[in-house]
């Protein structure tokens, strides 16, 4: 699938270990290995640098194992828990390895938990591990390094309940520092902590969030730590800053103050980003059996190198994976699997992304490759479709494999219902009039005109969604899309010798009666042009734009997902120009008529890698939408809107 350029994501990692049976007492009422979340405030279990939770201090050796106590310690219980979530750090390794925890009590697994890349690093992951039935786990490093950790909560058996269920939600951006979401629009200094305020987020009464936090912008090495607002800042940290420049994320799950916020530390400036990724429920919660959490041991639901039960992926194309029923998840009463997810001979850098099949494809991922046969795995929280399946989309061919951990109780999503039409529009004037264009010499592509339309809605929408329901109008006479095949009338290599592809593109339009009636023309062309995409103005007005498909291989297909992917994004940035967008005297204009400021803007022209996850329509609306200037061109005064 081509893309704009890069994709960069931010990844959560999460690990979960199973293997080996807990001694607990049965609770009435719950299901074999079914439990229920007790979130803690973090506190140190373990640090070999100055030996907390250990004999002595001292670098845990090169192919050595530690025993690390749990129950009883640092909040959690001596009875009844089933597993703990840790915050494990690797700090001063001697060179590249890995690490894993596994129950005290059970053989070690072939699996890891956290990767150590070089000599020096420092690096953490949230661990969830079953317990010993001596209330301990035990810790193995490949390479020589200390090891921290810091607990932040339980898993005790359960029965339906009010408290303790976890609830996932639609990734939710609730802080950014860089531009003024949660907090002020500043960088967190040195030293300093930041509240945010999630009251507003998450049901009143909930006890815990959980929070994929991002650091950006560093300067320099250091730690964040989260825990609740109001209270002491506890001894631990949950995000490891190695390096100046560094972006680095990781999964947190902390509890909710009385009044619903979190406090965030910085050891060092950097800004801070937060996306709500679901929550924990309260004490006040109805009495339920969703959410809660039983543990398998790990069972392979999928091996794409023997087609068991799917062939390899293709890239760009979204396949599902049959789980209800199969790898020990039930048949029904599942919301969600959690999952190990391993690409594996990857035809080319990329990524991974798991979601409801069923479901539109989201902005996100779960897994990065970052060059072609790489092996890489990562732990996903897979929700399921109401086929029982989760979707699995991979950016470029790879194998996948899956080996499943654990499922949470509960109904499957449901997938949202099918993109609305266009407005129904019969005027040419103020309109956008899509048309496919073709050099005489080249055979039209059939499938052209239909993938068009479903990108034109995907545009249309994610226009819609940053405007507050307002779309650009489109030619669409009783609500279908045209899209008129047009002959340029010469020849491919003609075309392209041109010295203004574009202007010759807009002559041959007009003289085909395109461009002439007061409308903007959109041509998906055949040929190759000065860009990926291009937009000319005549006397101020915008009357041709030319998406050059061949030039980036950007194509519109039937099968895209959702917006930015494919040519949906192209088609956004070169229509918001065609708008009017970035005039001169915006305050972050490069001259170009691109901003400068946020890569986020759809109209972003930085060196920045672009926030993919988040494009926006003029973020913080001070450079060319809903800027309320009259003296510096405002498009959402324009007459393309509907």
């Amino acid at each position: 699938m081509s893309r704009w350029t890069a994709w960069t994501v931010r990844l959560s990692v999460v690990a979960l270990v199973v293997g080996g049976l807990v001694s607990v007492t049965s609770v009435a009422g719950a299901a074999p290995g079914q439990s229920r979340f007790v979130p803690l405030t973090p506190a140190r279990l373990l640090d070999t640098r100055d030996g907390s939770g250990q004999a002595g201090a001292g670098m845990v050796p090169s192919n050595g194992t530690i025993r690390l106590q749990v129950s009883g310690r640092g909040g959690v219980p001596t009875d009844d828990v089933v597993a703990v979530v840790m915050n494990v750090t690797a700090t001063g390794a001697t060179g590249p390895g890995f690490v894993t925890v596994w129950p005290s009590t059970a053989a070690q697994p072939t699996a890891s938990n956290l990767n150590v890349e070089h000599a020096g690093q420092t690096i953490s992951n949230l661990v969830t591990v079953q317990v010993g039935s001596d209330g301990a786990v035990n810790l193995y490093t490949m390479a020589a390094t200390h090891l921290v950790a810091d607990v932040a909560g339980y898993f005790t058996p359960s029965g339906d309940t009010g408290p303790g269920r976890v609830v996932p939600t639609s990734p939710t951006r609730v802080l950014d520092t860089r531009n003024g979401v949660g907090a002020p629009s500043a960088p967190v200094s040195a030293g300093s902590t930041l509240v945010v305020d999630l009251s507003g987020q998450v049901p009143a009464g909930a006890g815990a969030v959980i929070l994929d936090v991002t650091a950006t912008n560093t300067t320099v090495a250091g730690f964040v730590t989260a825990w609740p607002a109001g209270g002491p800042r506890p001894l631990a940290s949950s995000l490891n800053v190695e390096q100046a420049g560094q972006t680095i994320a990781n999964l947190v799950m902390v509890p909710l103050s009385a009044d619903g916020k979190v406090a965030l530390f910085s050891q060092s400036p950097l800004d801070l980003v937060a996306d709500l990724e679901g929550y924990v429920t309260g004490s006040a919660a109805p009495v339920e059996g969703a959410g809660l959490f039983t543990p398998l041991v790990p069972t392979r639901a999928l091996d794409t190198r023997t087609a068991n039960p799917i062939g390899r992926l293709a890239g760009g194309v979204p396949t599902a994976l049959p789980l209800a029923g199969r790898a020990g998840v039930p048949a029904s009463g599942v919301a969600a699997v959690l999952m190990n997810v391993t690409a594996t001979a990857s035809a080319a850098p990329g990524y991974v992304t798991v979601f409801p099949d069923g479901s539109a494809v989201p902005v996100a991922s779960n897994l990065n490759v970052s060059r072609a046969g790489q092996t890489i795995p990562n732990l996903a929280l897979g929700l399921l479709g109401i086929s029982g399946s989760v979707g699995l989309y991979s950016l470029a061919s790879t194998d996948l494999v899956v080996d499943v951990a654990g499922w949470f109780s509960g109904t499957p999503a449901r997938s949202p219902g099918p993109t609305p039409g266009l407005p129904p529009n019969s005027a040419l004037a103020n309109s956008f009039r899509v048309v496919y264009a073709v050099p005489g010499d080249v055979a039209p592509d059939p499938a052209i005109v239909a993938a068009i339309r479903h990108e034109i809605d995907l545009v249309a929408g994610w226009f819609a969604g940053q405007t507050g329901g307002r779309q650009p109008r489109f030619y669409a006479p009783g609500g279908t899309l045209a899209v008129d095949t047009l002959d340029l009338g010469m020849t491919k290599a003609a075309f392209e010798a041109a010295s203004n592809p574009l202007t010759t593109l807009a002559n041959r339009l007009h003289a085909l009666g395109y461009g002439v009636s007061g409308e903007t023309v959109v041509a998906y062309v055949e040929a190759v042009g000065d860009a990926c995409g291009s937009t000319r103005t005549m006397d101020g007005a915008a009357t041709t734009v030319g998406l050059w498909m061949p030039a980036c291989q950007i194509y519109p297909r039937t099968d895209t997902p959702s917006f930015p992917y494919n040519a949906t994004y192209l088609a956004a940035h070169e229509m918001t120009h065609a708008f009017g967008a970035v005039p001169d005297c915006a305050p972050h204009a490069d001259g170009t008529g691109h901003a400068s400021d946020d890569p986020r803007d759809v109209l972003y022209g930085g060196n920045q890698p672009r926030d993919w996850p988040d494009i926006t329509l003029d973020p913080g609306h001070d450079d060319y939408y809903g800027t309320g200037r009259t003296d510096c061109t405002d498009i959402a005064n324009s007459p393309f809107w509907i």
